[in-house]
């Protein structure tokens, strides 16, 4: 369903309500925005390394602590995606690298991978 708006004009899949309001109109029209459009970088690197950390089965704000062994279940591709990506928001925010546990342990790329060397 497309609602067509006569002010400012336009074509919205979603009508708004602010608490105050009297009329229904779009996001862009209230000046309304989403919050992680108010975070700037360094805030959008702590909640990439909180969610990283929370896929990973470890508490979201245990920086410094070592990076979590491979959930059961979760496969190795998956867990080296999400190290990476830990790994590059922990080097945003500035964070030294996290000594010891299994990042530096695991390498999938020296695993033998279907069935090649």
């Amino acid at each position: 369903m497309v609602f067509c708006l006569p002010r400012p004009g336009g074509r919205v899949r979603k009508l708004y309500l602010p608490s105050g309001a009297r009329h229904f109109r779009s996001r862009q029209a209230y000046g309304l925005a989403y919050e992680t459009e108010r975070l700037d970088d360094t805030e959008r690197a702590w909640r990439r390394v909180r969610r990283c950390r929370r896929q990973l089965g470890s508490h979201p704000d245990g920086i410094g602590r070592p990076y979590p062994e491979k959930p059961a279940g979760m496969s190795a591709a998956r867990y080296a995606y999400l190290l990476d990506r830990l790994d590059a928001a922990e080097d945003d925010l500035g964070l030294p690298l996290t000594l010891g546990g299994p990042r530096f342990a695991y390498r999938p790329d020296r695993h033998r991978l279907h069935g090649r060397p």
